[in-house]
C-alpha cells in the first residue's frame, strides 16, 4: 500500500491526507462496516439521510406493520470545523428571538480533539474523513438519547 500511497500524494497538493489512505485492514473494515448512507451538500450544510428500526416494531412486533418499522430521518449539519460560525449564526439567532437552545458539538479530529501531529485541519489519512463522520452521527445520538 505504500507505494499507492507515495503515487496517490504526488497528486495533492494540499495538506490533507499526507499520510496516504491509511492502514489497508482499516479501510477493509471500512469497506464491510459501512452501510448505504447518501450524504447532499449544499452551500454550507450537509444532509446526511439515514434511518433505524423503531423500537416499538422490536417491542410489539405484530402490531407495527413492516412499512412503517423503519424510521427514516434527516441530519443538517454545518460545514464548519469548530463552534464559531454555528454559535454565531445559529444558537444566538434561535436563543435571543425564538429561546431555544442549542448543543454545538465539537467534529472528531478538530478543535480540542484534533490529534498532537495533524496540522491545522488537514487530516492525515483518507480513512480519518469516513471516521470523523461515523463519530459525528453517533455522537449525534448520543446526545439525543
Amino acid at each position: 500500500m505504500m507505494n499507492f500511497d507515495n503515487l496517490f500524494r504526488c497528486f495533492i497538493l494540499t495538506q490533507s491526507f499526507v499520510r496516504g489512505w491509511g492502514n489497508p485492514f482499516h479501510l477493509q473494515e471500512i469497506f464491510t462496516y459501512r452501510r448505504e448512507k447518501i450524504g447532499k451538500q449544499k452551500s454550507n450544510q450537509n444532509y446526511i439521510n439515514a434511518r433505524f428500526r423503531s423500537p416499538l416494531a422490536s417491542y410489539l412486533s405484530h402490531l407495527v406493520p413492516s412499512q412503517i418499522a423503519a424510521a427514516h430521518f434527516q441530519l443538517v449539519l454545518s460545514r464548519d470545523q469548530g463552534f464559531s460560525r454555528r454559535r454565531l449564526f445559529t444558537a444566538i439567532p434561535l436563543i435571543n428571538q425564538y429561546r431555544i437552545g442549542s448543543i454545538l458539538l465539537e467534529n472528531s479530529y478538530y478543535g480540542l480533539r484534533k490529534p498532537p501531529d495533524q496540522s491545522h485541519s488537514s487530516l492525515l489519512y483518507v480513512t480519518n474523513l469516513y471516521i470523523m463522520g461515523e463519530v459525528l452521527v453517533l455522537e449525534t445520538f448520543v446526545l439525543f438519547h
